[in-house]
């Protein structure tokens, strides 16, 4: 029965080899003994049958006592040999099970004069046939063993070489190895072969993702670079570099090295965008005028985020840069667009204001002055811009619905009758259903229906209470009754300006709004508003 293990040139190697030369030894004594002692024995016979005596004594106990003594030492040295064997071959069995690396040992002309079990699952090779040949039974590829001297030049400095080679197995079957080879005092090597098929496959799976992120970052329209923490850059994408009118990233990277105040039109622009960056750690949607080297600027929209290790050190800023110059014509052309449509409609506006007032006389300007003060309130209790302007234009048109009552009840100098009083009121109405269909940017028409109502719900057309009349309807109800009570009327003259801010404190909070009737008595009073000062109340329109 063969018994497994690793063979050096036929004979056993390591232990196995000097307990082999301790068994030789002892059978050599034992048989120079054993003819000793036939000799002695051929010279007692001899003696025995010439003079017919009988053997001494002592040289028959002496014979045996060698004898057994030669015997026990045989059997001591074969058990010892034989419990190194099964030690050796226990310690190959458990280095075959938990190493799958293949051991060789070659000789100074490359031929294998020891094999590892471990070839054979990774080869196909049972160790015994490797015996004798050549390594380039295991190599796909034959340059590997022309590069035999270089590689014995570095054993040679370092005393060891790792390396890469493309194996062979029995089949035919290609495989990568990693090969770890030393030297042997009286020449040869020592081979330690490693298969790394799943390595390779997890280093092509990782090239093959960086290669797609790469061409992700390249082709990907926005562009983005990284900086270092104290802002030098050190990559950049392709879109980048096309953006600052450069070839490649290498042509944008060699010719801008940071993301300095130079690649700003507006410096100021620069110190903002660092001054966001202390204050934290990331800025969104950052807009500003950027300067590509000799050509003309462009609006661009930055991202940027910093870059901390698990310490919260700074180690850099990751970010993006888009082009929105055609974003930001486009928001220009559309801002002219809309500021022609808000004087185009401005001009009809008036001119069906021109109109309502040239049906009542007595009531001329009356639009335009609760316009005026109604954008001061609106300003005064820190309405948005946008709101405020909306209120001023409901204010100019508050009473459009008049233009629907005939001029004789507007301007009758009498007490109205119910029927008559009650036409008035409807201009409300009227109003609404006049400009409900024009598309403006504020629900005008609603502002319009509601000016007349009232916080307690006494108002009109609808009686609605509270928070169910709109902010700004509460707003055009005060501006409406202070500018009445404060001018004439073709059926009473003017009660001034302190009757009606009277009227207005006397209501605050059961008719009108308390904190609009604040703002209102605030003007007036401590702010110096006036009717009669209009630049005076274009002031209190700008801080809307």
């Amino acid at each position: 029965m063969k018994t497994p293990g690793i063979r050096f040139g036929g004979r056993l190697v390591g232990r196995r080899k000097r307990e082999a030369r301790d068994v030789l030894a002892v059978a050599l004594v034992a048989l120079v003994s054993a003819g000793l002692s036939a000799a002695v024995t051929l010279g007692e016979t001899a003696r025995r049958f010439i003079d017919g005596s009988v053997p001494h004594p002592l040289f028959r106990s002496a014979r045996h006592f060698l004898f057994l003594f030669l015997l026990g030492l045989l059997f001591l040295t074969y058990r010892r040999w034989r419990t190194a064997d099964r030690r050796e071959r226990e310690i190959e069995n458990i280095l075959a099970a938990i190493s799958p690396d293949a051991l060789l040992v070659v000789d100074l002309a490359r031929r294998i004069a020891m094999s590892s079990p471990s070839v054979k699952p990774m080869f196909g090779y049972e160790p015994e046939e490797l015996i004798g040949r050549t390594t380039d039974l295991l190599y796909e590829d034959r340059r590997t063993d022309r590069r035999v001297p270089e590689i014995r030049d570095e054993i040679a400095r370092t005393g060891h070489h790792l390396g890469r080679a493309r194996g062979r197995r029995r089949n035919g079957a290609p495989m990568p190895l990693e090969i770890i080879s030393a030297g042997l005092s009286g020449g040869g090597a020592v081979l330690l072969v490693r298969d790394i098929s799943d390595r390779v496959k997890a280093e092509d799976a990782l090239e093959e993702s960086r290669r797609k992120a790469a061409a992700v970052v390249d082709n990907v329209l926005v562009g983005l670079f990284h900086a270092s923490a104290e802002g030098r850059l050190t990559m950049a994408n392709a879109a980048l570099a096309r953006l600052f009118g450069f070839g490649t990233p290498a042509e944008f990277l060699a010719a801008v090295k940071t993301l300095g105040p130079d690649l700003f039109a507006d410096p100021d622009r620069h110190r903002e965008l660092r001054r966001r960056l202390e204050a934290a750690d990331e800025v969104l949607r950052f807009e500003a005028r950027l300067q590509r080297p000799g050509g003309a600027p462009f609006w661009a929209s930055l991202n940027l985020r910093a870059v901390r290790d698990p310490g919260g050190t700074l180690r850099g800023y990751d970010g993006g840069i888009e082009d929105i110059s055609i974003r930001r014509e486009a928001e220009e052309t559309m801002r002219q667009s809309l500021e022609r449509l808000r004087r185009s409609t401005g001009s009809i506006i008036d001119v069906m204001v021109m109109a309502v007032e040239a049906r009542d006389p007595y009531t001329s300007g009356h639009q335009r002055r609760v316009a005026d003060l109604a954008r001061a309130i609106a300003a005064e209790m820190g309405l948005p811009r946008d709101r405020v302007d909306g209120l001023r234009m409901a204010g100019v048109v508050h009473d459009i619905g008049k233009i629907s009552i005939p001029s004789e009840i507007l301007t009758t100098p009498r007490k109205l009758s119910e029927i008559e009083f009650n036409l008035v009121k409807s201009h409300a109405q009227l109003g609404h259903d006049l400009i409900k269909d024009i598309d403006f940017p504020w629900p005008i028409a609603e502002m319009v229906l509601q000016h007349h109502e009232r916080l307690d719900g006494s108002g009109y057309p609808r009686g609605l209470k509270g928070e169910a009349v709109m902010l700004e309807a509460r707003i055009l109800a005060v501006a409406d009754v202070v500018e009445a009570i404060s001018f004439h009327r073709p059926y009473r003259p003017a009660l001034g300006l302190d009757r009606a801010l009277e009227d207005i404190s006397q209501g605050r909070g059961t008719l009108y709004d308390p904190e609009v009737a604040d703002a209102c008595l605030r003007l007036f009073r401590e702010k110096g508003f006036s009717f009669d000062r209009p630049t005076r109340s274009a002031e209190f329109r700008q801080g809307g």
